[in-house]
């Protein structure tokens, strides 16, 4: 009569410990919606293959709390609509935290959706980001990027710009900050001696180009990203244009550039980061998380380039956040643990989201580089 009772007992508590174990399974879930497919398949490619690097290593190392971590990739196919669709979907699980993979129109689109939150880090240094908001961005901004750019033209003592922006969201936003710069005491003397637009289907950009030429333009913007600033650089090669073009970091892809080199400007520039010039510059602790970088590219067989490098601080930053709060975390609890990170080193640089919120980086960590097709890599250019 004692055994029944006794046996009963064990195999309750068994079960409870069973099930206890199962819920210490449970994964930490963060959706990363990610164009895997469509015209910025480019993006979300690279940007999968670092998120499952940081997936895995973190996992090895005991993941959160001792649960493991997952990102769940879901694909918006580059569209606005299924982006909408899928963080609706998403949100109905109370995620504390979402990964949107851009471009800027997909973060903008899925933005409103969350102003009260979850967080969500958008992998576009477009998306414009407030201080207390649930809203991060990646990088130095656009507007930064610029400034490098206007930066390096001034130095080189040009003061006839040429611009030829898309007209998608970027495009957009690129032509709002450059209507700004241009105004500033700095850039006295400069001007935009033609500023021109094309449609990202466009086959041909030769009209536009033309009057950039004829202008007499001494450099050319180009901001856009994928496949459409092909269109722009195979242009400049038929125009028999011998200029620097500066165009979106948002096309630091190997894979990409690669495809360029037959008719890619001698001096294709973007506004990059040290971890990418050939002699970089930087402090013992970024030195080691961009060895850490390459270390982990090459034993995934894969070729660094920026676009991989983009998620891999903030997907680090997000896993130390949640071990510093708990696999539990809510969203203003990761937010907070976000805004006291000051002089923490990534690879791209030493972040402070006191100096810089919601962002983390600014225009100190950034340095123009030169595409080198030879090498298929960049050199960091001085004026």
């Amino acid at each position: 009569m004692i055994i029944r009772p006794l046996v009963a007992l064990l195999a309750a508590v068994v079960l409870a410990n069973s099930a206890g174990v199962a819920m210490a399974a449970d994964p930490v879930e963060i959706p990363a919606i990610l164009p895997v497919t469509g015209g910025a398949a480019f993006l979300g490619k690279e940007f999968s293959d670092t998120l499952k690097l940081v997936e895995d290593r973190t996992n090895k190392s005991g993941g959160i709390g001792g649960r493991p971590i997952h990102f769940a990739i879901q694909d918006d196919q580059s569209s606005p609509q299924v982006t909408v669709q899928l963080t609706n979907a998403a949100l109905a699980k109370n995620p504390a935290l979402v990964v949107n993979g851009g471009p800027l129109a997909l973060c903008a689109a899925a933005a409103p959706l969350m102003k009260s939150g979850p967080v969500m880090w958008c992998l576009s240094p477009s998306l414009r980001t407030e201080a207390g908001t649930y809203a991060y961005g990646v990088m130095a901004s656009s507007r930064d990027c610029l400034i490098a750019g206007m930066n390096y033209f001034k130095a080189r003592g040009f003061k006839r710009i040429g611009v030829l922006n898309g007209t998608d969201a970027t495009g957009a936003d690129a032509d709002d900050i450059l209507a700004e710069l241009i105004k500033l005491p700095e850039y006295a003397g400069m001007s935009y001696v033609e500023y021109e637009h094309y449609n990202l289907a466009d086959m041909s950009v030769a009209a536009q180009l033309s009057r950039i030429k004829a202008a007499g333009a001494q450099g050319l913007i180009a901001y856009t990203t994928g496949a459409p600033i092909a269109t722009v650089l195979h242009g400049v090669a038929d125009a028999g244009m011998d200029i620097p073009v500066f165009t979106s970091n948002g096309n630091m892809s190997i894979a990409q550039l690669d495809g360029y080199k037959t008719f890619a400007p001698k001096d294709l520039l973007f506004a990059g980061y040290a971890a990418f010039d050939a002699d970089p510059h930087v402090d013992a602790g970024v030195k080691q998380k961009i060895g850490l970088f390459d270390s982990e590219m090459k034993a995934a067989n894969l070729s660094p380039d920026l676009l991989h490098a983009i998620p891999y601080d903030p997907a680090a930053l997000i896993v130390e956040a949640y071990r510093r709060v708990g696999p539990s975390a809510t969203s203003a609890q990761l937010r907070d643990a976000f805004n006291s990170v000051v002089g923490w080193p990534g690879m791209l640089g030493r972040f402070d989201f006191h100096a810089i919120p919601n962002r983390g980086l600014g225009l100190k960590a950034l340095i123009v580089l030169k595409w080198d097709p030879a090498h298929s890599s960049w050199i960091g250019v001085k004026t």
